[in-house]
Formats: C-alpha cells, structure tokens, sequence
C-alpha cells in the first residue's frame, strides 16, 4: 500500500 500524500500536497494539487 501507498502512503496517500494527503498530508503535504505539491502546489498545483488538491490537499486531499
């Protein structure tokens, strides 16, 4: 399983 990047999202994307 991949940890969801949830926690720090990238500029440019959704923070969920």
């Amino acid at each position: 399983l991949r940890a969801p990047h949830c926690q720090q999202a990238p500029p440019g994307r959704p923070t969920w």
